[in-house]
């Protein structure tokens, strides 16, 4: 179970807007909706109906669904397995997709060695993944971007050499954009 959390004002007071339950093994009884963790593309289907998109999300291989007007989105497994349900409160505004800007602003962060953007572009964990180059910030930020050997770091530069090497408009990239409300600012994997 995932919890996303949002200031609901100026006291600071955070408060649950999405949640998501995700997992391999099938749940035993409905956790939402009248679906199981592990349920059949077609019995959700039977609940549900028919999505209004499916995207292939290319990491994991997994079938996002969403449904136009709804406040829940699902994944599902290669084999047609339900493997997550994410619920959000109705009114939570969603921040504005990034920019093929954003893409290179942040590889010109990177390239130039900017951490005070790069750590205001980012927020969370950071996970770089470049052809045979993988790198994970998972512990403090400042330090871990801020060394130049770092797995993270080392992976970031060469993807911000390849953004940089494209021209601005970026023509004919195919950009996958994921956004995710967190304690701090959205945060967006490309």
């Amino acid at each position: 179970m995932v919890a996303y959390y949002a200031r609901t004002d100026k006291s600071q007071n955070l408060k649950t807007v999405r949640v998501e339950l995700t997992g391999a093994d099938p749940t035993p009884q409905p956790v939402s909706m009248g679906l199981n963790i592990g349920d059949s593309d077609s019995v959700v289907k039977k609940h549900l109906g028919d999505p209004s998109t499916i995207a292939r999300e290319k990491g994991e291989g997994l079938d996002l669904w969403n449904f136009d007007g709804a406040n829940y989105s699902l994944e599902f497994t290669p084999d047609h397995r339900l493997y997550s349900i994410a619920l959000w409160e109705e009114n939570e505004k969603l921040p504005d997709p990034p920019t093929t800007k954003d893409a290179r602003e942040f590889a010109q962060a990177i390239h130039d060695g900017n951490l005070e953007t790069v750590l205001d572009m980012a927020s969370g964990q950071l996970e770089c993944e470049w052809q045979r180059y993988f790198g994970l910030q998972d512990g403090p930020a400042r330090s871990i971007l801020g060394n130049p050997k770092s797995s993270v770091s080392a992976c970031l530069e060469r993807a911000a050499k390849t953004i940089l090497a494209i021209p601005p408009e970026m023509p004919g990239v195919n950009t996958d954009l994921r956004l995710w409300t967190e304690i701090h600012q959205s945060g967006m994997v490309t």
